[in-house]
């Protein structure tokens, strides 16, 4: 085998991996969608925002005993 197709080669295989990289990313989609344990739809959201600290609550139950 020539230097020269030894390049032809090269840009072969290349250009056919970068051809298929789009149906490979539909391929994945439509495998995961199909074979995907979790329900349809968007996956559950944690809320964060509504976090209250134990020590927070701790000090609310030691002044709400101490009032009695």
């Amino acid at each position: 085998m020539t230097f020269a197709e030894l390049v032809l080669v090269i840009a072969g295989v290349a250009t056919i991996y970068l051809l298929l990289r789009p149906v490979e990313r539909r391929l994945e989609r439509y495998l995961l969608r199909k074979w995907a344990d979790s329900p349809r739809g968007h996956l559950p959201t944690i809320d964060v925002t509504d976090f209250v600290s134990h020590r927070v609550h701790r000090k609310e139950h030691q002044t709400h005993d101490n009032d009695s």
